[in-house]
């Protein structure tokens, strides 16, 4: 079984330079260093983790940034559905009132579809 061991030593020498006394202290550290090995690892898995979930909200974020782009482009341009018109004769029984009349300039469809499908046309002041 390998040990980590921590080693703190003071030679002593002789005056002709030879040494004749080795003191100090060993400590085995081998628990510690087992326990920073294991938060070590922790760390490196808990980023790959939050690395993976940052990718994953960048794509999210991406996509709703995509969807708000569309959804505010397509509620800034009027109404291109000929159902409109379609409710629009339903609601108010092949006639409009003055009110329904504002609304088809709205509805970005062009004059000559201004025609109920009882043949009836709708005219708008102005």
């Amino acid at each position: 079984m390998r040990r980590a061991v921590n080693l703190h030593a003071k030679v002593y020498f002789t005056e002709n330079g030879e040494a004749y006394l080795i003191a100090g202290t060993l400590r085995d550290i081998t628990d510690h260093k087992n326990a920073e090995k294991g938060l070590e690892d922790q760390v490196s898995r808990r980023t790959e983790e939050l690395n993976k979930a940052n990718y994953h909200l960048s794509r999210s974020n991406q996509e709703l940034e995509q969807f708000a782009f569309i959804a505010s482009h397509d509620l800034q341009e009027p109404s291109q559905d000929p159902h409109l018109l379609r409710l629009l004769e339903e609601k108010s029984k092949g006639g409009l009132n003055e009110e329904g009349l504002r609304y088809l300039p709205r509805s970005g469809l062009p004059r000559n579809a201004w025609t109920g499908s009882s043949g009836t046309c709708w005219n708008f002041p102005g």
